[in-house]
C-alpha cells in the first residue's frame, strides 16, 4: 500500500506541485470510489474493495498537496459487510451538514465520518427488502443533489426505493422494471432515472408514480443497460452504458428513443461515465481498454465524418472500473483499476494557429513543445521527407510522444490516403513509440500506415482532433475547471447553486408504451399552504394533478396535525377518496407519492417557520388573515408572496383568471383570488359587457352551504347563518357581484346580489339578470359564450346545453358553465343567464392557475 506522483521522481516540493498524475496503491482489489464534494475536503476520496468474501474494506484516503502523496488514515478504514457496489460521500458542498458517507450492498448504510479525532461510526442501516426470507442486493444509488435527505437505491429485485435517511424510513418503493434495476440517477428533487436488465431507460417523476417515461431502448430485446450518468448542467441530456459493449450513448430527454450520439472509440467494454461538473457539452468515458477518453459534445447534432473523436485520452495500468469528475475540483478526474486510484489532472490545452514542429528522433517522431501546454490545436499538412524506423509489425506504428508527466493526452488521428485505401488509424494511447493497435487494424490500412511511414514521399495528414468549439480562434480555453466558460465555451452553462436545488422534471406517459409527452425544465416556486380545510385540500389535489406547475407544495400548516391532515386528504365525503398514496411519514409531514410535505401546527403566522423552509408563496386559505395586516404576517414570517384564496380587504389587488390575471405584477406581495362565486361571474359578465354592454343587473348566487354555517341552530354573528345549514334555505348577503368592479372596473356600481345557501355540500349557481344596451336574443347570447368558451377563455368558460343538475358538475375544472337551455331575454334587452360552478374544486383550479401565473412571472 501506497501513494507516489509518478512525475516527481526527484521529490522536490515545486515539480510535486506541477503533478499531473497522483497513484495510490491499496492492498486489496477497488471497486468502489468516490470523491467528497465539501470544500474543505477537496482531496479525499472514499474507495473500497472487491473481495469474494463476507468481510470487505472502505478506506477514506486523502491527497496532500504539500507532499504530493495520497495518505489513508488507519482511524478511517473499516470493515464492510460484502463488496460494496457504490460509494458516495454527501452532496454537501458547503460543510452545513454531518460528513457522511453511504454505501451499497446487501442494505444502504450510512456512516458518519469524524476529523477530530478520526473516526467512523454506522449512522444508519436501511434495509427496504418487503420479504425478511429474502434480500435482494443492491446495485448501486444515488444521493440527490437538490434534497440531501434522500437517496435512491436500485435492485435486483426490479424495484428502485426512495429513502428519507434523515427519518430513515422509505418515502416510496416502486417497481421500476421488468428485470433486475442496474444503476439510478436523480435529475432533480422528485424525478430519476434508471436502467436495467431489460434494456431500457426510463424516467419517473415521484409525483406520478403509476407513471414512467421510456427514454430509450436497446436495439437488440433485452440487452441490458448498466450504467446511467445524466448532466447535472443540461439535465436535458444523459448517458448510458451497453453491457458488454464499447458504446456509450448519449440521449436526449426531448426525443426518446433516438440516441443523440454513440460513443464507439473504446476498443473494448465500456464501464464508466462522468459528465464534466462545469460544463455541458464534456463526458469522460473510460473501460476494458484501460482508456479513459473525454469528449466534446458541442457538435454532437451535426453529422461527423467517420464518427465523432474524443479530444483528450489517458492510458491506465489496466481495466478501468470506476471513473468520478470531481465537482468541487473540477481541474481533475479519479480512476479506479486493479489495486490502484489515480488522481488525474484534466490538462489545460490552448489554442493557436499553428501546430509545433515536428523534428527527428532515433525512436520516432516527437514534438519540439517542452510541454503539453504549447500543444496546438491547428491541423497541419505535410509532406513527409525522412525515413522513420518503426516497428516492423503491420499493427505496431510510429507515432508522437509524450512524457508520462502528463495525464490526459490530445488525441492524434492518422489519415492515410493510397491507391487501394482510405483509412483513419485511432490513437488514444500516446505513451509508446510504437503504439500496438489493439485490436490491430485491417490489413490494407496496416500497409498503407507503414507505407506512410516508410516512404520518403507518401502524403498524409497528421491533426489533433480538434473541438468544434474552435471556432474564431476562441479554442478549448482552460479546460481544466471550465472557469472561464462563458466566454471560451459559449454551450457550457453557469447555474446557481440556488437555482439547481429547486429545478425539477416533469414527465407525462403517453400510450402503453410509455411514450415521452413532455419535458420541462423549471425553477420551481416553495408553496406552503395556510390553513388545510375545503379549499387547502382541493387546491392540493388540484396541483397534484398539474405534472407542468410550477409550483413545488413543501409545508401546510393545520391545526389538526398530521395524522387529520393525511386521514382528511385521502377520504373526502364530497370528492371520493384520493387516487394517491397518502400517509404521516413520521410526526412531522405527510407523504403524497412519495412527495414529503411537512405540517405545522401554529395559529400565529408570525411563528411559522416559512424563513427555515424558503417559501416563496403563501396560498392563504383560513379566511381569517385577508387584509393586509394579516396577511403581512406571513412575509414577516419569511415567506416573499401571499395569495389569498377569499376576497381581500383594503387594497389588496385582486386577480380573476381569465378576467385580468394578465395584468399581475411581480411586485405586488400579496394578491386575493376572489371568492368563488365572483370567479363564475366574472368571465362570463366580461363577455356580455363586451359583445352587448350592460347598463345595470341583479345576481343571485344558490350556493351550497358552508362550514361558516351551523349544523344545528347555534350562535353566529348572522342571525341566518346561526340557523340549521341542512335542514333551510338560507338568505345572506354576498360581496360577490360589486367584487366584479374589483376585476372589471367598468362595471362598479352597475351590479349587486345575494345568496341562498341551500342544503347540498357542493356545487352553486348563478342567476343573472342584466339590462344591456344592445339589443340582442337568447340564441345570439349563448354563441358569444361559445365563441368566448373556444378562444380567450378556454378553460375558464364552457357552455353546457344538456338538461343537467347540480351534481353533474361536480369536480368541473372550469370557473362557469352557462346553462343554455335556460338564458331569456325579455323584450330585446333584458338578459337572464344560469351558470354552474364548482365553489371548491373549480375554484381551487383557479388558485392553482393564479399561484402559476405568480411563479412565470417571478423575478
Amino acid at each position: 500500500m501506497g501513494a507516489n506522483s509518478e512525475a516527481n521522481q526527484d521529490g522536490s516540493d515545486e515539480q510535486q506541485k506541477r503533478s499531473e498524475i497522483y497513484t495510490y496503491e491499496a492492498p486489496w482489489h477497488i471497486y468502489a470510489m468516490n470523491w467528497s464534494v465539501r470544500r474543505d475536503k477537496k482531496y479525499r476520496l472514499a474507495i473500497a474493495s472487491l473481495l469474494e468474501q463476507y468481510p470487505n474494506r472502505v478506506e477514506i484516503v486523502q491527497l496532500d498537496d504539500s507532499s504530493g502523496e495520497i495518505r489513508s488514515d488507519p482511524n478511517l478504514s473499516f470493515e464492510h459487510p460484502y463488496p460494496p457496489t457504490k460509494t458516495i460521500f454527501i452532496p454537501d458542498k458547503e460543510c452545513q451538514r454531518p460528513d457522511l458517507l453511504a454505501t451499497s450492498s446487501d442494505f444502504l448504510r450510512v456512516w458518519r465520518i469524524s476529523d477530530d479525532p478520526s473516526s467512523v461510526e454506522l449512522k444508519s442501516l436501511l434495509n427496504g427488502n418487503k420479504n425478511s426470507e429474502f434480500c435482494g442486493p443492491l446495485t448501486s444509488f444515488d444521493w440527490n443533489d437538490a434534497e440531501p435527505k434522500r437517496i435512491g437505491t436500485s435492485s435486483i429485485d426490479t424495484t428502485c426505493t426512495i429513502w428519507d435517511i434523515e427519518r430513515e424510513t422509505v418515502d416510496t418503493q416502486l417497481i421500476a422494471h421488468d428485470k433486475e434495476v442496474y444503476d439510478i440517477a436523480w435529475g432533480g428533487v422528485g424525478v430519476f432515472a434508471s436502467v436495467s436488465a431489460d434494456g431500457s431507460v426510463r424516467v419517473f417523476d415521484l409525483r406520478d408514480k403509476e407513471h414512467s417515461t421510456i427514454i430509450y431502448e436497446s436495439s437488440e430485446p433485452d440487452t441490458p443497460l448498466v450504467r446511467l450518468g445524466w448532466n447535472k448542467q443540461d439535465p436535458r441530456y444523459m448517458a448510458t452504458i451497453i453491457m458488454d459493449s464499447a458504446k456509450v450513448v448519449v440521449l436526449d430527454i426531448r426525443f426518446p428513443t433516438l440516441p443523440v450520439v454513440e460513443l464507439q472509440r473504446h476498443q473494448a467494454s465500456a464501464n464508466a461515465i462522468a459528465w464534466a461538473p462545469h460544463s455541458s457539452c464534456h463526458i469522460c468515458t473510460a473501460g476494458d481498454d484501460s482508456q479513459a477518453l473525454i469528449w466534446d459534445l458541442s457538435s454532437m447534432g451535426q453529422p461527423v465524418e467517420g464518427g465523432l473523436d474524443p479530444i483528450l485520452a489517458y492510458t491506465a495500468g489496466a481495466e478501468i472500473e470506476q471513473l468520478q469528475w470531481s465537482s468541487s475540483q473540477p481541474d481533475w478526474v479519479a480512476i479506479a483499476f486493479s489495486t490502484k486510484l489515480q488522481i488525474l489532472r484534466v490538462c489545460k490545452v490552448l489554442s493557436s494557429p499553428y501546430f509545433p514542429q515536428v523534428r527527428d528522433e532515433k525512436e520516432g517522431l516527437f514534438l519540439s513543445a517542452s510541454s503539453l501546454e504549447s500543444l496546438r490545436y491547428q491541423p497541419i499538412s505535410y509532406r513527409h521527407q525522412r525515413t522513420l524506423n518503426p516497428s516492423t509489425q503491420s499493427s505496431s506504428i510510429g507515432i508522437v510522444c509524450f512524457s508520462r508527466s502528463f495525464s490526459f493526452l490530445p488525441v492524434l488521428r492518422l489519415k492515410v490516403e493510397s491507391e487501394q485505401t482510405v483509412d483513419r488509424l485511432y490513437f488514444p494511447s500516446l505513451y509508446c513509440f510504437n503504439l500496438l493497435l489493439s485490436p490491430p487494424p485491417a490489413a490494407a490500412a496496416a500497409a498503407a500506415a507503414a507505407a506512410f511511414l516508410r516512404s520518403t514521399m507518401a502524403t498524409a495528414t497528421l491533426s489533433v482532433a480538434k473541438p468544434s468549439l474552435q471556432a474564431n480562434l476562441k479554442g478549448f480555453g482552460e479546460f481544466s475547471g471550465l472557469r472561464n466558460s462563458s466566454t471560451c465555451l459559449p454551450f457550457a452553462r453557469r447555474t446557481s447553486d440556488d437555482f439547481l436545488s429547486v429545478i425539477a422534471f416533469q414527465t407525462s406517459a403517453v400510450g402503453s408504451s410509455g411514450g415521452y409527452k413532455k419535458g420541462i425544465v423549471e425553477a420551481k416556486l416553495k408553496v406552503a399552504i395556510n390553513g388545510f380545510g375545503r379549499i387547502g385540500r382541493n387546491f392540493l389535489r388540484c396541483w397534484h394533478g398539474r405534472k407542468d406547475s410550477l409550483l413545488d407544495v413543501v409545508a401546510i400548516n393545520d391545526s389538526g396535525g398530521v395524522k387529520q391532515a393525511s386521514h382528511l386528504l385521502k377520504y373526502d365525503s364530497t370528492l371520493g377518496i384520493f387516487e394517491a398514496d397518502v400517509k404521516p411519514a413520521g410526526d412531522e409531514a405527510i407523504s403524497v407519492d412519495g412527495k414529503i410535505i411537512q405540517v405545522v401546527s401554529n395559529r400565529n403566522p408570525l411563528n411559522l417557520p416559512w424563513k427555515d423552509l424558503g417559501i416563496d408563496l403563501v396560498i392563504e386559505g383560513t379566511g381569517v388573515f385577508v387584509d393586509r395586516e394579516g396577511a403581512g404576517k406571513h412575509i414577516e414570517a419569511g415567506a416573499k408572496k401571499v395569495l389569498i384564496t377569499a376576497p381581500g380587504k383594503g387594497d389588496i389587488p385582486t386577480y380573476v383568471v381569465g378576467v385580468n390575471a394578465d395584468a399581475y405584477s411581480h411586485d405586488e406581495p400579496i394578491i386575493s383570488n376572489a371568492s368563488c362565486t365572483t370567479n363564475c361571474l366574472a368571465p362570463f359578465v366580461k363577455v356580455l359587457d363586451q359583445k352587448f354592454g350592460i347598463i345595470k343587473g341583479t345576481m343571485t348566487t344558490t350556493h351550497s352551504y358552508t362550514g361558516d354555517q351551523r349544523l344545528l341552530d347555534a350562535s353566529h354573528r348572522d342571525l341566518r347563518r346561526a340557523r340549521a345549514a341542512a335542514l333551510n334555505i338560507v338568505p345572506t348577503s354576498t360581496g360577490a357581484a360589486k367584487a366584479v368592479a374589483l376585476v372589471l372596473p367598468s362595471l362598479k356600481g352597475k351590479l349587486n346580489g345575494i345568496a341562498l345557501r341551500v342544503p347540498t355540500p357542493n356545487v352553486s349557481v348563478v342567476d343573472l339578470v342584466v339590462q344591456v344596451s344592445k339589443k340582442t336574443f337568447a340564441e345570439e347570447v349563448n354563441a358569444a359564450f361559445r365563441e368566448s368558451a373556444e378562444k380567450e377563455l378556454n378553460g375558464i368558460l364552457s357552455v353546457c346545453d344538456e338538461p343537467l343538475v347540480s351534481v353533474d358538475f361536480r369536480c368541473s375544472d372550469v370557473s362557469s358553465t352557462v346553462d343554455s337551455s335556460l338564458t331569456m331575454v325579455m323584450g330585446d334587452d333584458l338578459v337572464k343567464v344560469i351558470a354552474w360552478y364548482d365553489n371548491e374544486w373549480g375554484y381551487s383550479q383557479r388558485v392553482v392557475d393564479l399561484a402559476d401565473i405568480v411563479a412565470n412571472n417571478w423575478k
